[in-house]
Protein backbone atom coordinates (compact mmCIF):
# COMPACT_ATOMS: atom_id res chain seq x y z
CA UNK A 1 0.00 0.00 0.00
CA UNK A 2 1.15 3.47 -0.73
CA UNK A 3 1.73 6.31 1.50
CA UNK A 4 -0.79 8.39 -0.37
CA UNK A 5 -3.07 5.50 -0.22
CA UNK A 6 -2.42 5.16 3.78
CA UNK A 7 -2.82 8.67 4.15
CA UNK A 8 -6.00 8.65 2.42
CA UNK A 9 -7.39 5.39 4.40
CA UNK A 10 -6.41 7.52 7.92
CA UNK A 11 -7.67 10.42 6.89
CA UNK A 12 -11.58 8.82 5.79
CA UNK A 13 -11.35 6.85 9.14
CA UNK A 14 -10.84 10.70 11.21
CA UNK A 15 -13.88 12.18 9.40
CA UNK A 16 -15.58 9.31 10.03
CA UNK A 17 -14.51 8.76 13.77
CA UNK A 18 -15.41 12.97 14.08
CA UNK A 19 -19.19 12.44 12.93
CA UNK A 20 -19.06 9.53 15.35
CA UNK A 21 -17.91 11.51 18.08
CA UNK A 22 -19.70 14.71 17.36
CA UNK A 23 -23.42 12.57 17.34
CA UNK A 24 -22.23 11.01 20.62
CA UNK A 25 -21.73 14.33 22.66
CA UNK A 26 -24.82 15.59 21.08
CA UNK A 27 -26.08 11.96 22.56
CA UNK A 28 -24.59 13.33 25.98
CA UNK A 29 -25.62 16.56 25.95
CA UNK A 30 -29.29 15.33 25.60
CA UNK A 31 -28.91 13.13 28.41
CA UNK A 32 -27.51 15.74 30.69
CA UNK A 33 -30.32 17.98 29.96
CA UNK A 34 -32.79 15.27 30.76
CA UNK A 35 -31.26 13.62 34.19
CA UNK A 36 -28.80 16.13 35.49
CA UNK A 37 -31.36 17.90 37.51
CA UNK A 38 -33.20 15.34 39.88
CA UNK A 39 -35.21 18.05 41.82
CA UNK A 40 -36.73 20.99 40.55
CA UNK A 41 -35.82 23.30 44.19
CA UNK A 42 -33.03 25.52 45.26
CA UNK A 43 -32.43 25.01 48.74
CA UNK A 44 -32.10 28.11 51.48
CA UNK A 45 -29.63 26.59 54.21
CA UNK A 46 -30.22 28.86 57.05
CA UNK A 47 -27.67 29.24 60.07
CA UNK A 48 -28.84 29.03 63.72
CA UNK A 49 -29.94 33.00 63.49
CA UNK A 50 -31.76 32.39 60.34
CA UNK A 51 -29.83 33.95 58.23
CA UNK A 52 -29.62 32.55 54.71
CA UNK A 53 -26.13 31.02 54.73
CA UNK A 54 -25.49 28.96 51.68
CA UNK A 55 -28.50 27.87 48.65
CA UNK A 56 -28.04 24.43 46.93
CA UNK A 57 -29.62 22.78 44.02
CA UNK A 58 -28.77 18.78 43.45
CA UNK A 59 -27.13 17.98 40.47
CA UNK A 60 -26.03 14.72 39.07
CA UNK A 61 -22.77 13.88 36.87
CA UNK A 62 -23.62 15.03 33.41
CA UNK A 63 -20.74 11.87 31.65
CA UNK A 64 -21.52 8.68 30.90
CA UNK A 65 -19.09 7.24 33.24
CA UNK A 66 -17.75 8.27 36.90
CA UNK A 67 -15.11 10.96 37.03
CA UNK A 68 -12.46 12.43 39.23
CA UNK A 69 -13.48 15.48 40.38
CA UNK A 70 -10.66 17.21 38.69
CA UNK A 71 -12.51 17.07 35.89
CA UNK A 72 -14.55 20.23 36.64
CA UNK A 73 -13.18 22.98 35.33
CA UNK A 74 -15.77 25.88 35.40
CA UNK A 75 -18.60 26.93 36.63
CA UNK A 76 -21.23 29.78 36.49
CA UNK A 77 -24.95 30.11 37.13
CA UNK A 78 -27.24 32.76 36.03
CA UNK A 79 -30.11 32.77 38.45
CA UNK A 80 -33.25 35.21 37.02
CA UNK A 81 -30.22 37.02 34.94
CA UNK A 82 -27.67 37.15 37.12
CA UNK A 83 -24.85 35.52 36.87
CA UNK A 84 -22.99 34.52 39.64
CA UNK A 85 -19.50 33.33 39.28
CA UNK A 86 -17.19 30.26 39.86
CA UNK A 87 -15.96 32.25 42.87
CA UNK A 88 -18.90 31.78 44.50
CA UNK A 89 -19.73 27.87 43.82
CA UNK A 90 -18.98 25.17 45.18
CA UNK A 91 -19.76 21.38 44.26
CA UNK A 92 -20.50 19.79 47.87
CA UNK A 93 -20.00 15.89 46.95
CA UNK A 94 -20.50 13.07 49.60
CA UNK A 95 -20.59 16.12 51.91
CA UNK A 96 -17.16 17.29 51.19
CA UNK A 97 -17.45 20.97 49.68
CA UNK A 98 -15.12 21.55 47.24
CA UNK A 99 -15.04 25.23 45.76
CA UNK A 100 -15.28 25.15 41.76
CA UNK A 101 -12.03 26.84 41.37
CA UNK A 102 -10.01 24.49 43.19
CA UNK A 103 -12.14 20.95 41.87
CA UNK A 104 -9.56 21.03 38.91
CA UNK A 105 -6.72 19.82 41.22
CA UNK A 106 -8.70 17.32 43.42
CA UNK A 107 -8.04 14.19 41.77
CA UNK A 108 -8.20 12.13 44.87
CA UNK A 109 -12.33 11.87 45.19
CA UNK A 110 -14.35 10.47 42.11
CA UNK A 111 -18.26 11.58 41.29
CA UNK A 112 -19.53 8.50 40.56
CA UNK A 113 -21.71 7.91 37.25
CA UNK A 114 -25.15 9.95 37.66
CA UNK A 115 -23.96 10.59 41.36
CA UNK A 116 -26.07 13.56 42.96
CA UNK A 117 -24.36 16.01 44.16
CA UNK A 118 -25.07 19.85 44.82
CA UNK A 119 -24.03 22.86 43.92
CA UNK A 120 -23.56 25.65 47.11
CA UNK A 121 -23.93 29.27 46.09
CA UNK A 122 -22.80 32.05 48.25
CA UNK A 123 -25.17 33.98 49.08
CA UNK A 124 -23.25 36.82 48.84
CA UNK A 125 -22.91 36.95 44.99
CA UNK A 126 -26.77 37.47 44.60
CA UNK A 127 -30.13 39.61 46.51
CA UNK A 128 -31.56 37.07 48.83
CA UNK A 129 -34.31 34.84 47.27
CA UNK A 130 -37.63 34.63 48.68
CA UNK A 131 -38.88 31.17 49.93
CA UNK A 132 -41.93 30.34 47.57
CA UNK A 133 -40.73 31.98 44.26
CA UNK A 134 -39.45 30.25 41.37
CA UNK A 135 -36.47 31.35 39.35
CA UNK A 136 -35.41 30.65 36.49
CA UNK A 137 -31.67 28.70 36.85
CA UNK A 138 -29.09 28.61 33.98
CA UNK A 139 -26.16 26.25 34.88
CA UNK A 140 -22.76 26.45 32.74
CA UNK A 141 -20.41 22.97 33.46
CA UNK A 142 -17.65 22.63 31.78
CA UNK A 143 -15.74 19.45 32.26
CA UNK A 144 -12.37 17.78 30.76
CA UNK A 145 -12.46 14.47 28.90
CA UNK A 146 -10.49 11.93 30.12
CA UNK A 147 -10.14 10.67 26.56
CA UNK A 148 -10.06 12.74 23.14
CA UNK A 149 -13.85 12.58 22.09
CA UNK A 150 -13.38 14.70 19.49
CA UNK A 151 -14.28 17.54 21.51
CA UNK A 152 -12.93 20.74 21.11
CA UNK A 153 -10.30 20.71 23.40
CA UNK A 154 -11.61 17.79 25.28
CA UNK A 155 -13.67 20.01 27.12
CA UNK A 156 -17.59 19.39 27.42
CA UNK A 157 -19.41 22.25 27.75
CA UNK A 158 -22.82 21.56 29.04
CA UNK A 159 -25.66 24.88 29.12
CA UNK A 160 -28.63 23.76 31.38
CA UNK A 161 -31.44 25.33 32.42
CA UNK A 162 -34.35 24.60 34.86
CA UNK A 163 -37.01 26.33 36.50
CA UNK A 164 -36.52 25.64 40.50
CA UNK A 165 -38.69 26.58 43.29
CA UNK A 166 -37.04 28.23 46.06
CA UNK A 167 -37.25 26.44 49.43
Amino acid sequence: MSDESLRELRRKHNEERKDEMSSLINFMMGLAKRDCFPSDKLIRIMDKNSRVQEYQFEFANPWYVSEPVSTVQNASVILDGETIGSEHLALVIREQKIPIEVARTFHELWWGFAEIARISINPAAIQEIVAGSLVDMELHFDMRTTMNYGVKDNLAQYVLSKKLEVE
